[in-house]
């Protein structure tokens, strides 16, 4: 058997929760912020403390801004997967690792599809591109693949879901 590394960086797109969760930093920092400039007003000491507080809710409103630019990271070694956030190119945090020789069943993802599972979303969009695969155990994982990496978990997949999905031509590239 071959042995196969991919790796795929995929961008999360904003959301409009991720636009209100930006305005509410921004309307948070605002409301912190006006007592400092307000005590700024009355003498020089007040006025360095005033600026040094609103300096330091400038780098926060900065701090939660780009932390909600989130990208998923899929590393394919061998037959395993794994999934990895990284948020705002400062941390990476390990989400998930899968073998893909324990998938039961993988095609690409459509709303409603899940059924009484709650599925785990590990992509940038469902509606454009996504993907399923379901574990043995019957967790449902959404990911953002492309062409190489499908390739890649190719080569590991169960000879049943590599007919399913590549050769019977349902949910080809």
């Amino acid at each position: 058997m071959q042995e196969v590394f991919v790796e795929t960086l995929v961008a999360k797109k904003p959301t409009k929760k991720d636009a209100l969760l930006r305005g509410a930093v921004v309307v948070g920092m605002l409301v912190l912020g006006a007592p400092s400039y307000i005590m700024a007003s009355f003498n020089l000491y007040f006025t360095v403390i005033g600026a040094v507080v609103c300096a330091g809710l400038l780098y926060c409103i900065y701090y939660f801004w780009t932390a909600l630019n989130l990208e998923f990271e899929y590393i394919l070694t061998g037959s395993e997967m794994d999934v990895d956030r990284i948020s705002a190119h400062r941390s990476c945090k390990h989400l998930l690792t899968v073998d893909c020789k324990d998938i039961a069943a993988m095609g690409r993802y459509q709303p409603g599809l899940e059924g009484d599972r709650k599925p785990l979303f590990y992509c940038a969009d469902p509606q454009e591109g996504a993907w399923y695969f379901v574990t043995q155990e019957g967790q449902m994982v959404v990911f953002t693949p492309d062409a190489k990496l499908l390739e890649g978990m190719r080569v590991s997949l169960p000879r049943q879901v590599v007919n399913e999905v590549f050769i019977k031509g349902r949910n080809l590239l």
